[in-house]
């Protein structure tokens, strides 16, 4: 099932909201505060748990072309705006690599790229 529609929310909820949301169905569906409630608890922790991951997984900051990198030895640099800097080599863009973590700071980018 649909976890936005399992803990009936929207799809641009906050998470503030899905924690709201999922405090609530469980007190809605909890066994032993409504009796005969068919909810499945499972399904409702799992609708959480998919929701939260969205929500706090990365998102790159920016999409970066692999023509903006230097490269040197098969490794691909470019400048964070913490002086920093994000690297991807030619292995990890042959696994479908896209995502690079800056070397210093927490940010994160998508390496725009096509394979010859």
């Amino acid at each position: 099932m649909d976890p936005y529609l399992l803990l009936n929310i929207k799809r641009d909820a906050t998470l503030p909201e899905i924690k709201a949301a999922y405090h609530r169905a469980l007190r809605e569906h909890h066994p032993d505060k409504v009796a005969g409630s068919t909810a499945d608890l499972a399904a409702i922790q799992h609708a959480y748990r998919v929701l939260t991951k969205e929500t706090t997984s990365p998102r790159p900051a920016q999409v970066v072309s692999l023509d903006e990198f230097e490269e040197t030895n098969d490794v691909f640099t470019h400048p964070c705006r913490c002086s920093g800097s994000y690297s991807i080599t030619e292995a990890d863009m042959e696994a479908g690599t896209h995502l690079v973590s800056c070397s210093t700071c927490s940010e994160v980018i998508w390496v725009g790229y096509q394979l010859i």
